[in-house]
């Protein structure tokens, strides 16, 4: 999956369009598959799910959204989209996130991690980094220069947020940290 993945998104420096094609396809069957199984419910079922706030959630990237937002759903409130990293953010990416909003349960941003540069500019003193040693002592994954989810990106979408929550106070979102991070944190 990981291949793939690579293969068919923004992290490839030349991806494969007709793998780019299958990856948004697979996305998109995903969102109808959900769809219709949540359709199978009764309405009983669906507004309860609703009034819980039980949402399911599935991933696309900022280039797969504007196709996820077309898509005949029957149940859009019940979906929760989350961003992933996979690919740069298309030109019209505010707006997009704005429809979102409207469109879904919920919209959040999956996978953020600080970069080496936007940590050292927190710190109250020298900062000096080294890859943390698993217990084993394997080193863990080193923090990155570059991320696309960096905690500039985070800004952009806590502003697209803030303009979505001003327009409509019932949209929600949420930002979820990078799993490798949070190991970090702990």
């Amino acid at each position: 999956f990981v291949d793939f993945v690579k293969a068919s998104s923004d992290q490839s420096p030349n991806p494969d369009p007709e793998l780019r094609r299958t990856f948004c396809g697979l996305a998109l069957r995903s969102m109808q598959h959900i769809d219709a199984l949540l359709s199978q419910l009764g309405a009983v079922h669906r507004a309860t799910l609703s009034q819980a706030r039980l949402l399911i959630a599935l991933n696309v990237t900022a280039k797969q959204l504007g196709e996820a937002l077309r898509v005949p759903l029957k149940n859009r409130k019940l979906l929760a989209i989350e961003e992933t990293e996979y690919d740069d953010e298309p030109e019209d990416l505010s707006e997009l996130r704005q429809q979102a909003w409207r469109a879904f349960g919920a919209y959040s941003l999956d996978d953020v991690k600080p970069t080496l540069s936007e940590i050292a500019g927190c710190a109250t003193e020298p900062f000096t980094y080294e890859a943390p040693r698993a217990p084993q002592g394997q080193p863990f994954k080193a923090l990155s220069s570059a991320y696309r989810h960096d905690m500039a990106f985070a800004r952009r979408f806590i502003e697209d947020f803030r303009r979505a929550r001003a327009a409509d106070p019932s949209v929600e979102g949420e930002i979820k940290l990078d799993e490798e991070f949070c190991c970090y944190l702990i």
